[in-house]
């Protein structure tokens, strides 16, 4: 992890937003894709499910920096950095240029109206999340309430540990 440190004040070295958001980022990337998870949760391990898994990450973290009002650089240099990602990865597994626009389109549609989502049903009850876990993590497809209640929870547990992981950073203005 040393390493790794110093290889981003190297990449990063005047960027402490940017620095902070990639160790965020990196983070999520590696929580939102434990094996454990898809199984626990019945989530799809398809493209679109492991996208909804990301995102939610995402979301938690944007949540956890927009409590924070110094934080904002970071905010948009965390969606930036995911955004960069997945194009990324879309070229990677060998999308053209032409299709790369096209699905960037359509992923920052469902991330935003996901995150969109995802804000409106924080502070409400349990069940008014359900039509977004449907959407947003389970493509359409219905889930059983044990399954939910266990996902709900473990959106809380991930809440705290992200507001605590958000607040060990130091501030970047």
């Amino acid at each position: 992890m040393n390493i790794l440190h110093n290889l981003r004040n190297l990449i990063f070295p005047h960027r402490p937003a940017k620095r902070k958001a990639l160790t965020l980022y990196l983070e999520a990337v590696e929580q939102s894709r434990h094996r454990d998870n898809f199984e626990a949760f019945k989530l799809p391990d398809t493209q679109e499910g492991r996208f909804g898994f990301l995102s939610l990450h995402v979301y938690i973290l944007l949540e956890a920096l927009n409590k924070r009002p110094l934080n904002n650089k970071v905010s948009q240099e965390l969606v930036d950095l995911f955004f960069d990602d997945m194009d990324a990865s879309l070229r990677e597994m060998g999308v053209g240029d032409l299709g790369v626009g096209k699905r960037m389109k359509l992923m920052a549609k469902t991330f935003y109206g996901g995150l969109q989502a995802f804000e409106n049903g924080k502070n409400k009850e349990f069940e008014d999340m359900i039509p977004y876990f449907t959407k947003n993590l389970y493509i359409g497809t219905q889930k059983e309430k044990l399954t939910l209640n266990a996902l709900h929870t473990y959106i809380q547990e991930q809440r705290k540990k992200i507001n605590l992981r958000v607040d060990e950073q130091t501030d970047c203005r």
